[in-house]
């Protein structure tokens, strides 16, 4: 269902429509969404929630994993670990991105809305379908 039949903002719904149009489009000229790898999208539009995850999904048409902008940060610790001989996988990248919300989550609520422009972390990432 999409926002403006729940009642909110037909333009903030055109919003949405344009910006999944556009991160739909990226993927397919990438050739990301060809083959059987995973489909990620990570950024701070994330946070847009469920409403806009449907929207790149329904144009992609695949299930999609998403991450938020500032959880880049566990990606750059994944590759070191990588680049210096150590094991990693997903169970140690969701480790990693959970701690990383505890940390968040234990800091100043001002602190966090001055410097990540949200309240407290989402507290969900993953798997969309």
């Amino acid at each position: 269902m999409d926002i403006a039949r729940m009642g909110g903002n037909r333009e903030a719904d055109k919003v949405l429509e344009e910006a999944s149009g556009y991160i739909a489009s990226l993927l397919h000229s990438s050739g990301g969404v060809q083959g059987s790898g995973d489909v990620s999208v990570l950024g701070g539009t994330m946070l847009a929630g469920e409403a806009y995850l449907k929207k790149i999904r329904k144009r992609v048409g695949r299930a999609l994993h998403y991450f938020y902008g500032y959880q880049v940060a566990v990606g750059g610790l994944m590759r070191m670990m990588q680049n210096l001989g150590l094991d990693v996988d997903r169970a140690t990248r969701d480790r990693f991105l959970r701690e990383l919300d505890d940390r968040i989550s234990s800091l100043p609520r001002d602190s966090v809305m001055e410097n990540l422009f949200f309240a407290k972390p989402p507290g969900r990432f993953g798997t969309f379908d």
